[in-house]
């Protein structure tokens, strides 16, 4: 018989219609695993990559279905809320997805694909050598003259993009703090991986895996403890209760805005929330991770991983910051400045493309977080449209870095980029036009997301701050064009010149491999060459240069899908 004093148990609301995105993707994400354990070597790569492209672009179809019939709601048990925020992230993080994957399924810049075959072979084994140089037993394909060619990539990275995108369409939409914390680990796992996977320069790749992976660990124990101080102040995981709490709700605790217990468990939060966002000073393993990564790898995490971690801010700053912004405003004005700061001071003495491009992303994280800030509708709109931007020029520069090649490996350092408009005018022009969207010049999209973003920051009170944020734009234009005075008016003799002081001097011709015995970085005087992108490259430049002019042009096209009204679902 059923005791009528216990209360029956409820089922907890799921709706999975409204998270069908989400679900497609992880789904698809154990289906890539199964095919790693099913299906034979040699048509593994098309498999995977048909699996991956397929799964990201019905989900953002999908998404953009949801968005126009206004499907919305919260599900799960109040864990997940799918709402106008939730659909603007996933589309911007979807549509940036498609580009980041035809990056690394590119396999014409680097034969054999820029990811190791075997990630367990040690640096200079044997092993590491077949696989780099095709010789011997294990090695990849016949190369064009009948040699066997590099051992073809691992295609278990296919997989773990996909978990890492699923993580990262958790992130934005959870409502509760668990699924927040899982969300942020389900994203940061296959990333340490895919950041050790690099198949030129192992050793470097490696160290920037193991920074990020200790550094995101120790941050994501700063979280959850940030968590477990929120939940003891409020009594409850859910964002709804807890911002109730603090707004003074009588029905739900006496909204005590200035207890300790809380700002402490806020603050905690907002640190994970910023180390993922790289906004200084929260940015060391950025600079290291960037440069050591393989690229395509670093696209994605630049693109892709700002916008689930920004949009994950807006949705936790206007559930529980608004009753206490008197409070946090101020830190996180400071925050702010000191971001810009170091993304635009420091980038100038930087001499490694991909050093450029992070500190870029520093100073740029600076930028956006005003929008974040500002706690409005505009601001939330405009934080989104300038990750879209940025997204869009930043996968583009990366994709380009990717070309410039030296021996074997990419020719990463600035000396190694003069005279490249005229090794290739054509890469040359649209590089620039990616930096002068960084810059925030007009007709270009950086020049709109950086408009919409500093004028919801005055809007709100934060003109101050925009005035620092112009202030740091200017100093940044100087490594900007410094980049396009290298291409355009350094001779190209300085990047020959170049290699033979970074060989020591050995006379052309000379070559150390990457993995030989005795060695850890590949070295050459080799010339510097600019490789003719294969089709998935070549998609990838276009449709960043479009969408970074057209952006520019017709901002109104981007700013009203973009559109976030306010109340948030929670």
């Amino acid at each position: 018989m059923t005791d009528p004093s216990v209360p029956p148990i409820v089922a907890p609301s799921v709706d999975l219609v409204l998270v069908l995105p989400i679900l497609v993707v992880l789904g698809a994400a154990v289906v890539g695993v199964l095919v790693e354990a099913f299906v034979g070597r040699s048509r593994r790569f098309a498999v995977q990559a048909a699996l991956t492209l397929l799964t990201v672009a019905f989900a953002a179809v999908w998404t953009i279905v949801a968005a126009v019939g206004d499907r919305v709601g919260v599900t799960f048990a109040g864990s997940v809320s799918v709402d106008a925020l939730t659909h603007v992230a996933w589309g911007v993080l979807l549509v940036l997805a498609v580009p980041a994957v035809l990056l690394v399924l590119d396999r014409t810049v680097e034969p054999g694909g820029a990811f190791v075959a075997a990630g367990s072979a040690p640096v200079g084994s044997a092993g590491d050598r077949r696989q780099n140089l095709g010789s011997g037993a294990g090695g990849g394909a016949d190369g064009p003259d009948g040699a066997p060619g590099p051992a073809p990539m691992q295609t278990e990275v296919f997989p773990l993009i996909l978990f890492a995108v699923g993580g990262m369409m958790i992130f934005p939409a959870a409502s509760d703090l668990l699924t927040f914390f899982v969300a942020l680990e389900v994203l940061s796992l296959p990333l340490y991986l895919l950041c050790g996977l690099a198949r030129r320069r192992r050793l470097i790749s490696q160290e920037a895996a193991v920074k990020y992976f200790l550094l995101g660990a120790f941050v994501s124990a700063i979280l959850l403890y940030g968590i477990a101080l929120l939940y003891g102040w409020a009594g409850s995981i859910r964002f709804a209760d807890i911002a109730a709490k603090i707004a003074g709700d009588p029905g739900t605790g006496s909204g005590v805005g200035n207890d300790l217990l809380l700002l402490l468990g806020l603050a905690l939060l907002v640190v994970g929330l910023l180390f993922k966002a790289s906004v200084g000073p929260f940015h060391l393993w950025t600079p290291d991770v960037y440069q050591g990564a393989p690229t395509a790898v670093t696209a994605f995490m630049a693109a892709c991983t700002k916008v689930a971690a920004f949009a994950a801010m807006l949705r936790v700053f206007l559930t529980f910051l608004p009753p206490v912004q008197d409070i946090w405003i101020p830190v996180l004005s400071v925050i702010a400045v000191v971001s810009m700061l170091i993304g635009s001071i420091i980038g100038v003495a930087q001499s490694d493309m991909k050093r450029v491009l992070a500190y870029s992303s520093i100073a740029h994280a600076g930028f956006i977080l005003l929008g974040v800030m500002s706690l409005s509708e505009r601001g939330a709109s405009g934080t989104m449209f300038y990750l879209l931007s940025y997204g869009f020029a930043t996968i583009g520069a990366f994709a380009i870095t990717m070309l410039v090649r030296r021996g074997a490996g990419e020719a990463t350092r600035l000396e190694e980029w003069s005279g490249l408009a005229k090794r290739s005018p054509v890469l040359a022009a649209v590089m620039t036009l990616f930096l002068l969207s960084f810059a925030g010049i007009p007709l270009t999209s950086g020049f709109i997301g950086k408009l919409t973003v500093f004028t919801a920051a005055v809007d709100a009170g934060l003109t101050p701050l925009v005035v620092i944020a112009m202030i740091a734009t200017a100093i940044t234009v100087a490594f900007y064009l410094r980049v396009v005075v290298v291409m355009y008016l350094t001779p190209t003799d300085r990047a020959d010149r170049s290699a033979d002081r970074s060989a020591g001097g050995s006379g052309p011709g000379s070559r150390t491999v990457s993995g030989a015995p005795g060695t850890l970085l590949e070295t050459t005087t080799a010339p510097v060459s600019v490789v003719v992108p294969g089709p998935a490259i070549a998609i990838v430049l276009v449709v960043c240069a479009l969408v970074t002019l057209l952006l520019g042009l017709a901002p109104s096209l981007g700013l009203d899908l973009l559109d976030v009204p306010l109340p948030l679902l929670s």
